[in-house]
């Protein structure tokens, strides 16, 4: 990889992708939790130098970097990677998408297994009133 990354440069675009395809190798076939986190962490910090800390595009970096956490069961980082998902989403004004809905119920699940009951509720009132509004209530409660 260290081949790739001087023959492409720093901040490559396709060396984002490349690092995401390594992350989610090492979690799915390999089992790897530590490679697989740094090869997302390494996707984030590239697309953050070449799109911004904030652009949409992150929140997909993000959301991986949970899932690759929450299979792992680091709960708290796992919430922590959601949020911040969430946070860009919502900068972005993409909050009534389905990402949204997706990560908002992820984020109450969490609250819930970490015993913070008003912050579940909180997230699951939230998803639940965005699903009402893009009409995908039963595909959404029925994964909740």
């Amino acid at each position: 990889m260290e081949h790739v990354n001087r023959w492409l440069g720093e901040c490559h675009p396709i060396l984002a992708e490349i690092f995401d395809i390594f992350s989610r190798y090492y979690l799915n076939f390999r089992e790897e939790e530590k490679r697989a986190v740094s090869y997302c962490k390494n996707s984030l910090k590239n697309q953050e130098k070449l799109l911004g800390g904030n652009h949409i595009k992150l929140a997909d970096g993000y959301y991986n970097l949970g899932e690759i956490y929450l299979h792992y069961a680091k709960k708290v980082d796992a919430l922590q990677s959601y949020k911040r998902a969430s946070q860009i989403l919502s900068q972005n004004q993409a909050v009534e998408t389905e990402p949204f809905v997706e990560i908002t119920i992820k984020v109450g699940q969490l609250y819930l297994a970490n015993n913070a009951i008003t912050d579940a509720l909180q997230a699951g009132r939230q998803a639940h009133g965005l699903a009402q509004e893009l009409k995908n209530l039963p595909q959404y409660l029925s994964s909740a």
